[in-house]
């Protein structure tokens, strides 16, 4: 490859690696950075746009301390929004290998930023209001990438080069890809229905979906290294259709 081509797939790969790094990261430093700050371990991952010092779970409307009244001013809350816009950012600017993986990927790259500009309600809403929006972008967010997760990763498996273990390595990484979506999709909405019914314990289950989320974009990198897709394509010695799913 030629240097500028160097400099263009370092480029790319950057992008996934730090996609996947962030994802892996946020919840760990929503966490980690609030206890610094004094912040209690919040329910769930949204609440630290709210949680203060004083008030780290989201009260209920009828019975709210003086504390907790104060919405959006968490020291948290930067951390929270600089993380999905990023990711957002990168969701949208990342080109996949189909047109379909673009439009998912576009999708997702849109709901991110929107879970952070339309925070959770504080106090816990009892109907609906404009803050349901924020679990509707959270979750689209998640069935997107979890597309691209099932429908659209096998695209470049094809790819791997040939090997005593190839069949085996293809069918490998299948599984991971599926076990992965399955989390992305599941694990948010199991938290979201938790919050709802208990009003805890979603946290853990959000952070399931964010790991699976990056741990997706390394493992994908990895894969793309190993077939060496994008480096065959940047010389021109690959073609491939890119109005097919698969």
């Amino acid at each position: 490859m030629t240097d500028i081509q160097k400099l263009m797939m370092a480029m790319l790969i950057s992008v996934r690696i730090g996609v996947g790094a962030i994802g892996i990261a946020f919840p760990v430093i929503l966490w980690g950075v609030g206890e610094i700050a004094g912040v209690p371990m919040a329910n769930s991952m949204s609440a630290y746009y709210h949680a203060t010092q004083a008030c780290s779970i989201p009260p209920a409307s009828g019975d709210m301390p003086a504390a907790c009244k104060a919405q959006g001013e968490g020291p948290m809350r930067n951390w929270f929004v600089g993380n999905l816009f990023f990711i957002g950012a990168a969701m949208y600017l990342i080109k996949g290998f189909s047109r379909w993986e673009n439009y998912a990927l576009n999708v997702a790259g849109v709901m991110a930023p929107c879970v952070a500009l339309i925070p959770m309600p504080w106090p816990v809403a009892t109907g609906y209001s404009i803050h349901t929006l924020h679990y509707v972008c959270a979750v689209l967010f998640f069935l997107c990438v979890g597309f691209t997760c099932v429908f659209c990763a096998d695209k470049t498996l094809k790819e791997l080069p040939p090997g005593p273990n190839r069949d085996k390595l293809i069918a490998f990484y299948k599984s991971v890809y599926r076990i992965l979506a399955g989390v992305m999709i599941l694990a948010p909405v199991a938290g979201w229905v938790a919050g709802l019914i208990w009003g805890h314990g979603t946290f853990a289950l959000e952070m399931a979906g964010i790991w699976a989320f990056g741990a997706y974009w390394l493992v994908k990198t990895w894969e793309l290294h190993r077939s060496d897709v994008e480096r065959r394509a940047m010389r021109g010695e690959l073609v491939m259709n890119t109005k097919s799913l698969r």
